[in-house]
C-alpha cells in the first residue's frame, strides 16, 4: 500500500535457506519502531515486488520464475501462524498457510478469519505429504507415533504455529500420548529444510514435516497425512500486476512440474481459489 516497511534480514537465531539482497543499511533508530536507512538499492521501489511469508521450500522455484517474469518475489520463512500475523499486520503481501481446525476438520479458512481482519482470497498452492521424516534407513525402526515415545529415539520439533507442530499434537491427542513422553519435543527448528538437516546431521532422530524435504536430503519419511498447503492474499492486493503474474504462474504446467518433481506433492488444484 502506502506505507514503507523495513525488515531484518536475519531474526533471532533462523537459519533461512534463502538470501535475498539487502535494499538498505540500517543507520540510525528512533524507538523500536523507526529507523533511519541508508538506500544499496535505489532501484528497489521501481521493482514491482511480492513479499511472502510461509514455510513451503518451493518456494525458492517461484522466487526465480517470477524474476524472469519481472517480480521481484521475497520470500521469508515463517510458520503458518506467524506469518497470518504478519499479514494481519500489514508486514506481507502474502501468507502460506497450512493448518487444521481442529473443532471444524477445515484447513486454513478458519484460522485466516481468526487472525486477519479483512476479507482475503485463498489460493491452492498444493496437496503436500506430510509425516515423520527419518534417518535414513530408518535405524531406530520407527513405524507410528508411539515409537517418538522411546527412550532411545531423539527428536527434534517444529515452532509454534506450524502446520507440523499441529498435525504431530493432533496425532498426540488422539493416541492419548503425553507431549512430555517425547524425547526432543521442546526443542524447535523453523520450517521443513532445517528439520531434515538437523536429522542428517544426526542431532535427531526424527521430525515432523513433508516428504520433499526427507528427500532433499536423502532421508526415510513415513506417511501420516496429505493436506493443503495455500496463499492467502488480502482482496485489497489481488488486483495488484504483481499478484496477477503470480497467478498466471501458478497454472503454468512447466512450474507444476518443477514442484512436483521435488516429490510428495500434488499440484493438480494449484491456482484454484476459495475464501
Amino acid at each position: 500500500g502506502n506505507r514503507l516497511v523495513t525488515r531484518p534480514l536475519t531474526r533471532d537465531a533462523v537459519v533461512s535457506h534463502v538470501f535475498n539482497p539487502a535494499d538498505a543499511v540500517v543507520i540510525a533508530s528512533h524507538g523500536n519502531r523507526q529507523v533511519d536507512l541508508q538506500l544499496l538499492n535505489r532501484n528497489a521501489g521501481k521493482i514491482p515486488t511480492l513479499v511472502l511469508a510461509g514455510s513451503d521450500p518451493s518456494a525458492s522455484i517461484l522466487v526465480s520464475i517470477l524474476r524472469d517474469n519481472g517480480v521481484r518475489l521475497i520470500w521469508i520463512e515463517e510458520e503458518s501462524m506467524p506469518a497470518l500475523h504478519a499479514l494481519a499486520r500489514g508486514e506481507i503481501h502474502i501468507a502460506g498457510c497450512n493448518f487444521k481446525d481442529r473443532v471444524t476438520g477445515v484447513y486454513n479458512a478458519p484460522l485466516v478469519k481468526e487472525i486477519v481482519p479483512f476479507p482475503c482470497t485463498i489460493v491452492r498452492f498444493a496437496v503436500w505429504r506430510q509425516g515423520i521424516l527419518i534417518g535414513a534407513g530408518n535405524p531406530k525402526s520407527i513405524t507410528h507415533v508411539d515409537d517418538l515415545t522411546r527412550s532411545n529415539v531423539s527428536f527434534i520439533n517444529r515452532q509454534p504455529g506450524a502446520g507440523s507442530r499441529g498435525l504431530l499434537n493432533r496425532l498426540l491427542w488422539e493416541s492419548g500420548i503425553p507431549a512430555g513422553d517425547i524425547r526432543g519435543y521442546d526443542k524447535v527448528v523453523n520450517g521443513h529444510l532445517a528439520a531434515a538437516e538437523t536429522i542428517a546431521a544426526g542431532l535427531a532422530d526424527c521430525s515432523i514435516g513433508i516428504e520433499a524435504a526427507a528427500r532433499a536430503r536423502e532421508l526415510d519419511f513415513l506417511l501420516l497425512s496429505e493436506e493443503p498447503y495455500d496463499l492467502v492474499i488480502p482482496n485489497h492486493f489481488f488486483n495488484l500486476p504483481a499478484v496477477t503474474i503470480l497467478m498466471e504462474t501458478l497454472k503454468m504446467k512447466s512450474f507444476q512440474r518443477q514442484v512436483e518433481a521435488l516429490g510428495g506433492y500434488d499440484t493438480a488444484s494449484m491456482g484454484s481459489t476459495g475464501n
